[in-house]
């Protein structure tokens, strides 16, 4: 068992022995912890109001769960943190959305989207062609419809206005400095009127809590209704945002693709 919380580092042993001791006898000792030589690890993640999501691992059962996924950047979502951020923003998302991921890569944010409640249509937008193009591959092996468009997000237009954005954010790399960072999520917000609905919702992964942070706080049309921390050794966090009000000088309509 592996809890990822708040507790400090005593009561967080304290926690486990008594979890662990419990679980053990309401299963009659059919599940028996161990710290080695394990079939599966269950994970307890804290959830801001104190419960918790419990994630199981599996590893000498065969997992296909994300099989679909055939391709990957360095820079992509691992298939499992894109799941359960689509479960921990699952009270806020519905079905048959229209559903737009500016900075889709290899399209696993979407898919999973998908697989958690059906949308329709679902649109990709990456800048950097060889995701578009693995991500059709790994539309395809999921049975997925997804309209991939290799463009600059900055640059994008649609006929109408979508009900979601769900988006795993870029971050800093070697290649791209916080400065640059900055300013394209800067770009990305000051653009999300023109292509998302009044009152829609934002689910957004990120690596660059401080960015995003510093963004919602200059952009008031923007309401936060939700933060989890993913991965703590990696800083990768979850927003839920919601689109209170369209600027005035924003349209509802910006053209086609």
């Amino acid at each position: 068992v592996e809890y990822r919380g708040r507790l400090a580092m005593d009561k967080k042993s304290d926690f486990l022995r008594k979890f662990t001791r419990t679980l053990e006898a309401m299963t009659g000792r059919q599940l028996i912890n161990s710290t080695s030589d394990y079939e599966v690890e269950l994970r307890l993640l804290e959830k801001k109001d104190g419960g918790y999501v419990p994630l199981l691992k599996l590893y000498t059962l065969p997992d296909e769960r994300f099989s679909y996924r055939k391709n990957a950047l360095s820079s992509s979502i691992a298939p499992a943190n894109a799941a359960l951020v689509m479960q921990l923003a699952k009270p806020w998302l519905k079905e048959n959305a229209q559903v737009l991921d500016p900075f889709c890569g290899v399209g696993t944010m979407l898919i999973e989207r998908n697989f958690l409640k059906p949308a329709n249509p679902m649109y990709g937008v990456d800048i950097f062609r060889e995701a578009i193009e693995k991500g059709r591959e790994n539309a395809e092996a999921a049975g997925v419809l997804i309209n991939y468009i290799n463009r600059d997000f900055l640059d994008f237009r649609h006929e109408y206005l979508f009900d979601e954005i769900v988006s795993n954010l870029p971050g800093v790399t070697r290649t791209k400095d916080m400065e640059q960072i900055t300013r394209l999520y800067e770009g990305f917000f000051k653009k999300v009127p023109e292509v998302l609905k009044e009152n829609g919702i934002l689910v957004l992964y990120t690596p660059e809590e401080s960015i995003l942070l510093y963004c919602l706080k200059k952009f008031s049309y923007l309401e936060r209704l939700g933060r989890w921390v993913i991965n703590e050794r990696e800083g990768s966090v979850l927003f839920v945002l919601k689109l209170i009000e369209i600027p005035t000088c924003q349209t509802e309509t910006n053209g086609v693709i």
